[in-house]
């Protein structure tokens, strides 16, 4: 992974990135502005397909309890904490399910650069 020159907390995934697929339960936290989950003594920042249309639409507040799957990276921000990729999530009681395939360049769902079914500038996901 390299970092991004605009925004060093931005992480640009690299061939050598080595990720581990992981299941998380904990409580939703913040840091700096970026929505994260505390499990166990490790703190992990989400990468969650449009995390604020799901946090609205569920009422999710720091310190919800969350329950996901996906994938731990072996890179970590500035404060040393690793990034998680989020494929599944059950919030209270609803499961959605995001594919890193689905979601496409920039967006659009299944079909990048904003020409698939559901565009938007963070990526798709599928309610299931």
């Amino acid at each position: 992974m390299t970092q991004n020159r605009k925004n060093p907390e931005m992480i640009v995934p690299t061939s050598q990135t080595a990720a581990t697929k992981k299941t998380l339960e904990g409580k939703l936290s913040f840091v700096n502005d970026e929505p994260a989950i505390k499990s166990g003594t490790t703190v992990y920042i989400l990468d969650f397909p449009n995390f604020y249309y799901y946090a609205y639409n569920n009422d999710i507040r720091a310190g919800s309890t969350l329950k996901l799957e996906g994938y731990e990276f072996s890179s970590t921000n500035a404060n040393g904490q690793p990034y998680f990729s989020v494929t599944k999530a059950t919030i209270k009681g609803k499961t959605y399910e995001f594919s890193g395939f689905d979601r496409g360049m920039m967006g659009g769902y299944q079909g990048g650069m904003m020409n698939g079914n559901r565009g938007g500038m963070m990526g798709g996901g599928k309610n299931r």
